[in-house]
């Protein structure tokens, strides 16, 4: 039995305990929970205190209760307070890490969860959906809390409205950390969400005030609000990757918030859709975030629109901003044949504008007529901004300046990072755990590199001997950081095989918290038993859900030539920070040689954020070169970025309508002084099927007996396009680089030749 310290106050050492205790709590009493680890803890809480008389859960010493494994906590009832729990270590097997409602007859009211953490959390599959705290009921609080490092799919802390006695629900979500979360390559990314559209037109009242949100990049709406009457007010946004979205519902009030880019990539503001909110007294810092990332977008809207698309917007207020070396404010962001509505009614008053770079203070991709401008003030570059509505500095206008710079906090700011962060130690973000390991050498022989690698540390450099055979069983299965290289300034590669490969296994396979880079290799898929199906693939099996790179220099990959093979595999499921091939060279493959594109359910996911194949020579591929995919019209992500430069493709993807570079719905694509010989004779050499906003650029490439350039948009095919006969140093011994005299040597964007080298 719990032992009573005093009549209010009980001290539980073990699940069982605990569990009885809070079965039995009273108005008034206090149950410390001991520092410790507790394993698969399923905390079903429902019990009513008093406003004078809560009950209270707390951890013993702030930060040093862990809840792991299966863990989790739903409150029911009114009064309630949790304090000081930490959820590590596992993932909340079905549901919320923490919930508001234990059913829908049993739902939290007065209630609160403060300076509490929940860290890397995740479940083990990224697609797996989750949330990780729900708020329903009314007048519940979320406070002081450290959130971070959320991999999977699933917005971080949602607001439900699905329900009558969760609406009107004035909630408060102030004071929190909510910390590194990365891009997720998919929606479903976001840190919190107001609601959803089905419910958009119901008041949701919540508050969120005085968080500090940093790198929280999941995808492009930091902050989701789907609900009407909310309050984003107070809070810092440092070096986040997309935008508070007022996305659905009306009446919504952003103020008083510093949005801090540090002039970071895709660092964002305040996105508007809807009517009828006020924008006020905010502070934007160095944001370069383009479209939906943008400073402030004012959307255009779709007629007669669906609830779950764009309503128009009307009425809107902004005024007394600051804008400091920031991106425009843009009229009418999204205009296509769909969104066609322009902003109406809306007023932009007493705003300050300050930019060195020369970027205007507004832009209008719509109709701006609906958009009225007063008292508003601007320098740009040092000169007035000329406009209606616009005014030169004088004596009683503050000029916006610098108001953060890497770990200086100044007194404008409304809140700081410690006065937000319980006492807890946070887990290392990803970025932060990659270490400098060991330089070991591995002789070659039978199985070899499998030993080295199994005995292997995370950031260890395994050096293979030039020319030398390293005969695999089985795949080499990577499991944390590595590198496989022969020693720089080597000549001849070491050799991978599997000599006896029955079952077409990889060569190579990424397991979850594996990274690869390899130097100096040559991938062999032959075997007397059978060919590999890939030299390098992502696992199959089990999920991936640490995000990973793949560096590949100076390696062959030849001989996978039996049906459907390739030279490097990404499996659905696996997203990758980068992908690059470099000074590669790919013959003999039967299937596609660089195959990026398991997320083919037109859901707006994608393998790779970053890939780069450059200085490669590829020969009689029957598959595609490169397939890169990412499906769907979803426009929440930022990537994938493709750079293909100064690439050789020879007899490739002649197969009835193939592609050699299958490009579908990459967002920014650079492809350039590239040679295709009779490449995509029966179809395309380049293969876009991409949006109106996306960049994409085909220049500088040379194109002899090979397919079309194919888009649907012209302007896609860029300066410096030939069709010239091309002759190589020595085609029969393998040689392709361009023969001396040969014009395309001088055709390249930089003036030097095209192709490999």
């Amino acid at each position: 039995m719990p032992l009573a310290l005093t009549a209010a106050e009980v001290q539980v050492s073990d699940p069982d305990t605990l569990l009885a205790a809070l079965k039995t709590a009273n108005p008034g009493d206090e149950i410390v929970l001991a520092k410790g680890t507790y394993r698969d803890v399923a905390l079903r809480w429902s019990r009513d205190g008093t406003a004078d008389k809560p009950i209270i859960l707390r951890a013993e010493t702030t930060g040093q209760v862990f809840l792991e494994g299966e863990s989790y906590l739903r409150l029911g009832g009114d009064h309630l307070v949790v304090e000081g729990l930490v959820f590590r270590n596992g993932y909340a097997p079905k549901g919320g890490v923490v919930e508001f409602m234990v059913d829908d007859g049993n739902i939290a009211n007065h209630s609160r969860v403060t300076a509490c953490a929940i860290d890397h959390y995740n479940k083990p599959d990224r697609f797996k959906s989750d949330h990780w705290v729900v708020l329903q009921g009314r007048e519940n609080r979320f406070d002081h809390n450290y959130v971070a490092g959320k991999l999977n799919e699933g917005t971080t802390v949602i607001v439900e409205l699905n329900l009558e006695q969760h609406r009107q629900n004035k909630h408060l979500i102030d004071h929190n950390v909510f910390g590194y979360r990365p891009r997720l390559g998919s929606n479903g990314g976001e840190t919190i969400r107001i609601g959803v559209s089905a419910f958009c037109q119901y008041s949701s009242e919540t508050r969120v005030e005085n968080n500090w949100f940093e790198r929280c990049s999941g995808e492009v709406e930091i902050v989701s609000v789907k609900s009407s009457d909310n309050v984003i007010r107070g809070n810092v946004f440092l070096e986040c990757e997309g935008v508070v979205a007022l996305r659905h519902g009306d009446r919504n009030r952003v103020e008083g918030n510093y949005f801090l880019g540090n002039n970071k990539p895709f660092t964002g503001g305040v996105r508007v859709v809807n009517e009828s909110h006020v924008i006020r007294d905010n502070h934007f810092q160095e944001l370069t975030g383009p479209r939906f990332f943008g400073t402030l977008p004012i959307m255009n809207g779709v007629p007669n629109s669906l609830p779950n698309r764009y309503m128009p917007v009307k009425n809107v207020t902004i005024e007394n901003n600051r804008f400091f070396n920031c991106g425009s404010l843009v009229i009418g962001e999204g205009r296509d044949n769909e969104r066609t509505v322009s902003p109406t009614g809306c007023r932009v008053a007493g705003n300050v504008f300050w930019n060195d770079t020369g970027v205007p203070p507004v832009s209008a991709v719509s109709d701006a007529s609906g958009v009225h401008f007063e008292n508003n003030f601007a320098e740009i570059a040092g000169r007035p901004h000329e406009a209606e509505g616009f005014a030169p500095f004088n004596e009683t206008v503050e000029k916006p300046g610098l108001l953060y710079q890497t770990s200086t906090y100044t007194p404008s700011l409304p809140i700081t990072r410690g006065a937000c962060m319980p006492a807890y130690p946070p887990l290392p973000e990803y970025r932060e755990r990659v270490i400098e390991g060991r330089r070991l050498q591995v002789s070659p022989g039978a199985d070899s590199l499998l030993a080295a690698v199994a005995a292997s540390r995370p950031g260890d450099t395994l050096e293979l001997q030039p020319g030398a055979s390293y005969a695999l069983s089985r795949a080499l299965a990577i499991r944390h950081p590595l590198t496989l290289a022969t020693p720089a300034g080597t000549e001849g590669r070491a050799l991978l095989h599997n000599p006896a490969n029955k079952g077409g296994a990889p060569l190579l396979r990424l397991e979850n918290g594996g990274s690869l880079s390899a130097r100096g290799l040559r991938f062999d898929g032959f075997s007397e038993n059978g060919v590999a199906d890939a030299a390098i693939t992502t696992d199959s099996a089990k999920p991936m859900i640490d995000r990973f790179s793949v560096i590949v220099e100076d390696c062959d990959f030849v001989n996978f030539d039996s049906g459907g093979c390739s030279a490097f595999v990404m499996t659905k499921g696996t997203y990758a920070d980068s992908v690059s091939f470099k000074n590669c060279r790919f013959e003999n493959i039967s299937g596609t040689a660089l195959s990026l594109r398991a997320e083919w359910e037109d859901k707006g996911k994608y393998n790779a954020e970053y890939v780069t194949v450059e200085n490669c020579l590829f020969v009689n591929i029957m598959g595609a070169c490169l397939d890169l995919y990412r499906g769907g019209n979803d426009e929440s992500t930022t990537g994938p970025f493709l750079s293909v430069n100064r690439c050789t493709f020879v007899n490739c993807t002649n197969v009835e309508l193939g592609s050699v570079l299958r490009l579908i719905g990459v967002q920014v694509a650079d492809v350039r002084n590239n040679v295709f010989v009779e490449s995509g004779m029966s179809g395309r050499s380049v293969r876009m099927e991409d949006h109106r906003w996306c960049q994409m650029l085909v220049s500088h490439s040379n194109f002899d007996t090979s397919g079309r350039v194919e888009s649907y948009y012209e302007d896609r095919k860029g300066p410096g396009l030939t069709f010239l006969p091309v002759q190589f140093v020595n085609r029969a011994e393998g040689n392709f680089r361009l023969e001396p005299g040969s014009p395309l040597l001088k055709l390249g964007s930089d003036g030097q030749g095209l192709g490999w080298r």
